[in-house]
C-alpha cells in the first residue's frame, strides 16, 4: 500500500506536467469501463511490453495499456468496418456512442467536432484535460478507425496519412 501511495503521489505531482490523474490511476477500473456496452471483463496485467488488458465485445476492439503496474498510459478503441453485423452507418452509430462513454467514464468530453472527425471520416487530434486524444480514420476505403486516448506527457511520433484521391 505504501508503495502504491507513493506512486500515485509523483502522478498527482506530475500533473503539472501534462499527465493524467484520477481514472488513468486505476487500471483495473480502466479496463472495466465499458462492461456496461457488453465488453468482457479483464484484468490488468503484464503484457508482452509493459501491462494491459484487452476486453472485447466481439465488435469493437478496446485495448488499455501502460509501462507501469500503476499507470494507464494509453486506451485505444478500435472499429473493423469489414465486421459483419450491421451496415456502415450502424457500426459507425455504435462506435460513436461508445466513445461517448468512454471518453465520459474518463473524465473527458466527447466534443462536437470529434464527432463530427467520426462521422466524416475526417483525423482529428486535440488535447483536453492532460489527455492527447486522436481520431484516425484509417486509409480509404476506411476499413478500420480507431480513437486513442493517451497521456498528453506522453510524446509520439506519428506520420500523417496523406490521403489517396
Amino acid at each position: 500500500m505504501l508503495l502504491r501511495t507513493a506512486v500515485v503521489g509523483c502522478v498527482i505531482a506530475g500533473r503539472m506536467f501534462g499527465q493524467l490523474v484520477g481514472l488513468f490511476a486505476e487500471p483495473e477500473k480502466v479496463c472495466d469501463l465499458l462492461v456496461e456496452e457488453g465488453f468482457r471483463n479483464a484484468k490488468w496485467a503484464p503484457a508482452a511490453v509493459g501491462y494491459g488488458c484487452s476486453p472485447t465485445n466481439l465488435r469493437l476492439d478496446y485495448y488499455v495499456s501502460g509501462d507501469d503496474p500503476l499507470l494507464v498510459k494509453r486506451v485505444k478503441l478500435v472499429l473493423d468496418l469489414t465486421h459483419e453485423s450491421g451496415t456502415v452507418e450502424e457500426r459507425t452509430a455504435e462506435f460513436v456512442r461508445v466513445v461517448k462513454k468512454l471518453m465520459e467514464g474518463l473524465g473527458l468530453k466527447a466534443t462536437p467536432e470529434l464527432v463530427a472527425a467520426i462521422n466524416g471520416t475526417k483525423p482529428l487530434r486535440f488535447v483536453q484535460k492532460g489527455a492527447r486524444v486522436t481520431f484516425d480514420p484509417g486509409a480509404r476505403p476506411y476499413k478500420m478507425q480507431a480513437l486513442t486516448v493517451r497521456d498528453a506527457g506522453v510524446r509520439v511520433v506519428t506520420i500523417p496519412r496523406v490521403p489517396k484521391d
